[in-house]
């Protein structure tokens, strides 16, 4: 099985996400990244083990050093 993680849980996350939905038993979402909390948590596939976790990447971003 083809793990696989959605990366923008907007409009176009949420068409990605049904598309790969139709191909049940062959690929699973294990991540989803958006800066949005409340989207990451409504990807979740319904009756998936899932559980939506947050990570505020901007502040880690900007907490980063800063080379070129």
């Amino acid at each position: 099985m083809l793990r696989m993680a959605l990366i923008g849980c907007g409009n176009m996350g949420g068409a990605h996400k049904r598309a790969i939905e139709q191909l049940s038993g062959r690929v699973r979402i294990v991540a989803a990244v958006d800066p949005d909390e409340a989207r990451v948590a409504a990807t979740a596939p319904q009756g998936s083990a899932l559980r939506p976790t947050y990570f505020p990447i901007t502040a880690s971003l900007t907490a980063a050093p800063r080379t070129i």
